[in-house]
């Protein structure tokens, strides 16, 4: 186990600051949930493993991926694996993949249906309870109008944000 820990004081001639202790028992943890995720793997497609800096907390999170078919996530915390992603699929029904902005907590895909025509923008972020929640509602974008796709087809987008039609410069920020 290798322990960081630095600690300060605060005169008039420095300014030092305080860092907390940064554990890595995670890896030790990681490489059991890798074991056990492949002793009940029962598909024949390969497993992709990685770790990522999914946020700030200067522990990267592990994914195991079965490619082109789904994700699963994992991060440690308070000294357990917590699985926030179970098998999100992909590569199929519209949605190409998940991307993640690097340290910041958020998950983004996109969800595409009727051949492109409809389009369905997701931000995602962790919660306290390790659970993904909608940080800006579903942003959509679709090339319909009516109640059913294909009432009537237009020629340009019309936006909408928590399912308030917006303008394009709304959406977009």
């Amino acid at each position: 186990e290798t322990t960081t820990e630095i600690t300060a004081e605060v005169t008039e001639e420095t300014t030092e600051t305080t860092v907390s202790s940064i554990s890595y028992d995670y890896e030790a943890a990681y490489i059991q949930t890798i074991n056990d995720y492949v002793a009940n793997y029962t598909a024949d497609q390969e497993l992709l493993f990685n770790l990522i800096r999914f946020d700030d907390s200067g522990i990267p999170a592990l994914t195991i991926t079965c490619q082109y078919y789904n994700v699963s996530m994992y991060i440690y915390r308070d000294g357990a694996v917590h699985q926030v992603i179970d098998r999100w699929g992909y590569g199929a029904f519209g949605i190409n993949g998940y991307e993640y902005a690097l340290e910041q907590g958020v998950i983004y895909y996109s969800d595409a249906d009727y051949a492109g025509a409809l389009r369905y923008d997701n931000y995602l972020t962790l919660t306290e309870n390790y659970e993904f929640e909608s940080i800006c509602g579903d942003l959509h974008s679709q090339y319909f109008e009516g109640e059913v796709p294909g009432d009537t087809y237009l020629d340009t987008p019309l936006y909408y944000v928590d399912g308030q039609q917006v303008s394009e410069e709304v959406y977009r920020t």
